[in-house]
């Protein structure tokens, strides 16, 4: 999706580090991301059930509540986050086991300015994945639900048409009446085509 921009996305730095926390907020809000800065589990939780964000960076190493425990509740808060996992103690299990948690990427502390902003993007790309797959199954929902019900319709209006036109034949000595009738017919014909063109 092209029109969709980082300005468009809201973003959770869950690390218990200051200084390294503070430093992804601004990283991130130079490429205009709308950013919030959690220093823990307690506080991440707290704001994945007040806000939606679409990014999730989180350390690993928290202080209190494990971080892996926390990737699995924050998933389960805000299952359509991309949730990227952090960690000064990289180790191929450890990748794997966040992966296998639910994180969708892995990010090795401390990072470059330019490995975050990369990996935003990634994760911004994936964004704007989930969200085209949403709206075709969106679209694939309501073809599947108005298409039948459209033909359904217009049988019943076909119904309906041809016992207007035997009531037509029945009220040629009464003008009133017919003129009423053929407005009806009028107006069930525009119900056909448009049900024509669902």
């Amino acid at each position: 999706m092209k029109g969709f921009s980082s300005e468009q996305l809201c973003v959770l730095v869950v690390d218990s580090q200051k200084g390294p926390g503070e430093n992804c907020v601004r990283i991130l809000e130079q490429e205009g991301y709308h950013v919030r800065l959690a220093d823990g589990g307690k506080a991440a939780l707290k704001l994945a059930g007040q806000n939606q964000f679409d990014i999730v960076f989180l350390d690993l190493r928290l202080p209190k509540k494990p971080g892996m425990v926390v990737l699995e509740e924050m998933i389960a808060i805000q299952p359509e986050a991309i949730f990227v996992a952090m960690t000064d103690r990289a180790t191929v299990t450890l990748a794997l086991d966040a992966l296998r948690q639910g994180a969708h990427e892995f990010l090795t502390k401390p990072c470059t300015p330019e490995e975050l902003r990369n990996m935003a993007a990634r994760a911004k790309e994936r964004c704007c994945l989930a969200l085209e797959r949403k709206i075709k199954a969106c679209r694939l929902s309501d073809e599947t639900l108005i298409k039948p019900l459209a033909v359904q319709l217009r049988g019943r209006s076909l119904a309906v048409q041809e016992r207007l036109k035997e009531l037509e034949q029945h009220l040629t000595g009464h003008p009133a009446s017919l003129t009423l009738l053929r407005k009806a017919m009028d107006d069930n014909q525009g119900m056909l085509k448009l049900l024509d063109q669902m």
